[in-house]
């Protein structure tokens, strides 16, 4: 659906995709969990030739993807010196089991329970807006010769970019089921979700519930779903702000300055999620993004 008056542009559009049967590395020699079972004898309970073969993986097409998304965009054209962008998108990704980097290597907590890895997609971002808006400030035509090559024609520049939080995944930090691998999930006894919106230490020290989860029984796997929780949002301003000064019809020196993180903005990172962090870190958010940066420069062009 699309409305035209200029100079603004509206659009908006359902975007939705489905993956099916895409490939994952199984590992068919996954350990049969017993009453003797411990973390040492993990090769003993191989069902292909104990002690003398680990894990045999085997490429199968098991998994399925689907992205459902409503995405707006909205425009201003050029004029009175300004133009402008927008964008929004309100999205869901789900897939079967977790992938590694575009392979087909994942990890799961029980290769014979794969319906147990079931969630949001790692890449899962509820909610994005990015806008963009480029000023000419080219107000100064008629003032004193001198000032007007100081101060006209400079170009402000604007990238202004909020998203929700990542998922992530709350897990014991040990191996509880004993098949060897410490990727086990906490078992979810509670209403793990806190108001985002307290203050910031209170959020830095206890991001969700932490008594909402905890360790499951010796070679049982968690009952808590892959990535069910979301991490803290993030906002930042990015802007740039340049001049080009022409010498002659061949050189062009441009004056530049940019700003990352131009408000120096605060943006949490996700909180520790595991069970046996140490000195009470569970829960905890001890890090954040990137502090303000500036970068300033001349380019000559000839």
């Amino acid at each position: 659906v699309q409305t035209c008056a200029l100079p603004i542009s509206v659009t908006a559009a359902y975007v939705g995709s489905f993956a099916h049967r895409l490939p994952f590395a199984e590992d068919l020699n996954y350990p049969v969990y017993n009453s003797t079972a411990t973390s040492s004898n993990v090769n003993n309970r191989r069902p292909i030739e104990p002690l003398t073969l680990s894990q045999i993986y085997s490429v199968q097409s098991v998994m399925q993807a689907a992205y459902n998304g409503l995405q707006i965009t909205v425009e201003k054209r050029f004029s009175h010196h300004v133009s402008a962008k927008g964008f929004f998108t309100f999205s869901k990704d789900l897939e079967d089991v977790q992938l590694d980097n575009n392979t087909v290597n994942g990890s799961a907590q029980d290769y014979r329970a794969l319906w147990e890895e079931r969630g949001r997609s790692d890449n899962d971002r509820r909610k994005v807006a990015v806008g963009s808006v480029i000023w000419n400030l080219d107000y100064f035509g008629r003032v004193n010769p001198f000032l007007r090559a100081i101060i006209n024609d400079w170009e402000l520049s604007g990238i202004v970019t909020l998203q929700s939080g990542g998922p992530f995944t709350v897990t014991t930090g040990t191996d509880t089921n004993l098949d060897g691998n410490s990727n086990d999930r906490g078992n979810l006894i509670g209403d793990p979700f806190l108001d985002p919106h307290r203050s910031r230490n209170d959020v830095s020290n206890e991001w969700f519930n932490i008594a909402a989860f905890t360790k499951g029984a010796t070679g049982t796997d968690g009952t808590a779903a892959r990535n069910l929780m979301t991490g803290p949002g993030s906002k930042n301003v990015d802007m740039a702000l340049f001049r080009n000064l022409k010498f002659n019809e061949r050189m062009t020196l441009q004056v530049r300055g940019e700003f990352t993180n131009a408000f120096n903005l605060v943006n949490l990172s996700n909180p520790n999620a595991s069970l046996n962090a140490a000195s009470n870190a569970f829960g905890t958010i001890r890090s954040a993004g990137s502090m303000r940066q500036t970068q300033v420069g001349l380019r000559l062009t000839f």
